[in-house]
């Protein structure tokens, strides 16, 4: 999982609080996928590799979109969500709704990166990582380069 936790703080003052719905339900729908997980904290976005083998960021992009889409947007998506009986639109997952949301994760891949040592392998002079740690760091730091690549072209 990554650094993007599927929660949104409620906002006290809604009636009711779509955009927050709107994440549970996200979050449902990852933790449903990853249920051998057995950890008690929130769901977080993931990225992995699709049968192409190409970096998904279908799930960074849903979150984003719902953290920084309008209001109005969010009525839209809400309403599609409740013609389709919980499901969520595909529209979410595959383009960016909010201009925001664009600048938002640019940035998150960027400060991930960083925090996996920057955008250069972590192979040491064998030229293969020494320990399955770095292997894993290794191989999420490709998955995170790429998602950032795929970001900055759009």
């Amino acid at each position: 999982s990554g650094p993007l936790p599927l929660v949104v703080q409620r906002d006290p003052k809604a009636e009711l609080d779509l955009r927050t719905a709107l994440m549970q339900l996200l979050a449902m729908n990852v933790q449903e996928a990853n249920s051998s997980d057995g950890s008690a904290d929130p769901p977080s976005a993931r990225l992995w590799r699709n049968q192409a083998g190409e970096v998904d960021i279908s799930e960074f992009l849903c979150a984003a979109n719902i953290l920084h889409m309008s209001d109005d947007e969010v009525k839209r998506i809400a309403a599609q969500t409740a013609q389709t009986k919980g499901i969520l639109p595909e529209e979410l997952g595959t383009r960016l709704l909010a201009p925001e949301a664009h600048n938002y994760l640019v940035w998150l891949f960027s400060q991930w990166l960083e925090a996996l040592g920057g955008p250069t392998s972590l192979k040491v002079s064998s030229g293969k990582p020494t320990s399955q740690l770095e292997e894993y760091r290794e191989y999420t730091r490709k998955l995170v380069v790429e998602a950032k690549q795929l970001m900055e072209g759009a």
